[in-house]
């Protein structure tokens, strides 16, 4: 049996036959193990050609001495007498051939001398011979170190006390819940009820928080070492050691700021804001708003650990400070409740424009209900104070006046099963005078269930009944 030619077994694995010729050969070997045996030897032998380093140039003594041996050849050859000018001619041409074939054959001994393995091999690139150098810097771009935060207080939310969060944790508050975490460079971060932020980024140097909806409450002592971030949509709240707050809603997003200041950065520039002032950015707008700072907290007598060195005394025992209101107060606040019921009667006198009210003049109006004092706590800086703030200034921003405002702000309030409160402000707004706005008997009626609402919220469920029954007097 006939086998294929060397030369189309080299034509063949360099893709260099037509067709026809690759077929029959694809033919041949499918039937012939010699040839596919030769195939393969052929393929191997063209890797290994494949790989083979280009020729190194010849030493320049080497080429003196080449060139000397052509030379004394030449001039020997030429010295002898010929008997022919043919001979003198063409013979000197011979030998420079020849000289030539020994200049290939030298470099060809030269490339396959520097191939062949030595005792002892040069040391590679990839294996450096070791050096007494100290150890090298870190790479530029090595990936930043990890950190993580701590929950330092939880009410009615997704994290837990004292849990650890890495980064890309997402913490979730439901109504009436609060959350106060601790960041790794020390600062602090409430979160209110109904909010919920994601811990974008936890490092050394890049400290990035992400406000989904809600309010956040930041408490950060100042470092020139780190960048904290707070987003909040198209706002960016760059941290410049302070304390501020950052509030989101589905239309408006607000930046206050009670000690230091920020930098707060929208698509259409940047803006420093100071203590005392807030920034409302609404429909491409940054609106400046007056802001008045949250009263510092009175440090507990009982229990109290140091404050860290750079922090202020208000933020102390932050997780300590959100005490939830609903049912009845504590027994050790029960002493801080006023006693209204023999208070004289609030002022109810009409101003000059309530000829034009059209409603019933108010008869038999009842004494005031007793309601909760505020605690130290309570006066200090926490997330339920921060939480009545906002809803305070948001309610004077989307109403058309003040008393407008007031009223929306006790629904709200109520709304928030913050009762206690609620009834506060009830309390203050039914105590002013009588306006002649066209829906003052509307906007009274409205607090006034708001009342009832919270007083069976409390369990005062006489009072209530009290409340209603004169509010179906009158109406």
């Amino acid at each position: 049996m006939s086998h294929l030619e060397h030369d189309t077994l080299w034509a063949l694995a360099r893709t260099e036959l037509d067709a026809a010729a690759a077929q029959n050969a694809q033919a041949h070997l499918a039937g012939c193990a010699d040839c596919r045996v030769a195939l393969e030897d052929v393929q191997l032998a063209q890797q290994v050609l494949s790989v083979l380093p280009e020729p190194p140039p010849m030493p320049e003594q080497m080429a003196r001495r080449v060139g000397a041996s052509i030379a004394e050849a030449a001039d020997a050859q030429a010295a002898k007498s010929f008997t022919s000018w043919w001979s003198s001619l063409f013979t000197p041409r011979f030998i420079l051939a020849a000289a030539m074939g020994v200049v290939l054959v030298t470099a060809a001994a030269w490339l396959l001398a520097s191939t062949t393995p030595q005792p002892i091999p040069p040391a590679p690139i990839a294996l450096p011979v070791p050096s007494p150098a100290p150890a090298p810097a870190p790479l530029v771009g090595a990936p930043a170190k990890k950190l993580s935060a701590t929950v330092a207080s939880a009410n009615k939310s997704t994290a837990k006390k004292a849990q650890v969060l890495a980064e890309g944790a997402t913490v979730t508050t439901q109504k009436g819940g609060s959350v106060w975490m601790k960041l790794p460079d020390g600062s602090r971060a409430g979160l209110t009820a109904t909010s919920e932020v994601k811990l974008h980024t936890l490092e050394e140097k890049q400290l990035t928080l992400e406000l989904t909806r809600g309010s956040l409450a930041m408490v950060v002592p100042h470092r020139e070492d780190r960048v904290l971030t707070v987003r909040a949509g198209d706002l960016q709240v760059v941290d410049l050691g302070t304390r501020f707050l950052v509030s989101r809603e589905a239309n408006r997003t607000l930046v206050a700021v009670e000690e230091g200041k920020v930098q707060v950065n929208t698509p259409s520039g940047s803006r420093e804001v100071t203590a005392n002032h807030a920034v409302s950015w609404s429909n491409g707008q940054l609106t400046e708003l007056a802001w008045e700072p949250t009263p510092a907290a009175a440090p507990k007598t009982a229990n109290v650990e140091p404050v860290p060195e750079g922090q202020p005394d208000s933020i102390a025992r932050l997780g300590d400070e959100e005490q939830p209101e609903d049912g009845p107060p504590p027994p050790e606040e029960v002493q801080e409740e006023e006693d209204l019921t023999q208070a004289p009667p609030p002022d109810r006198t009409p101003i000059a424009a309530d000829e034009q009210w059209a409603g019933p003049p108010v008869k038999n109006t009842p004494a005031p209900v007793a309601y909760k004092r505020m605690s130290t706590a309570e006066r200090g800086f926490s997330l339920k104070n921060i939480e009545r703030k906002l809803r305070e200034v948001g309610t004077v921003i989307t109403s058309p006046t003040g008393r407008a405002a007031a009223a929306r702000n006790v629904m709200l309030t109520a709304d928030a099963n913050d009762c206690h409160h609620a009834l506060r402000l009830a309390d203050r707004w039914l105590s002013e005078p009588i306006t002649g706005a066209a829906n003052e008997a509307e906007m009274r009626r409205g607090v006034q269930l708001q009342q009832v609402r919270c007083l069976n919220h409390l369990g005062r469920t006489q009072d209530a009944e009290t409340i209603l029954k004169m509010i179906q007097t009158v109406h």
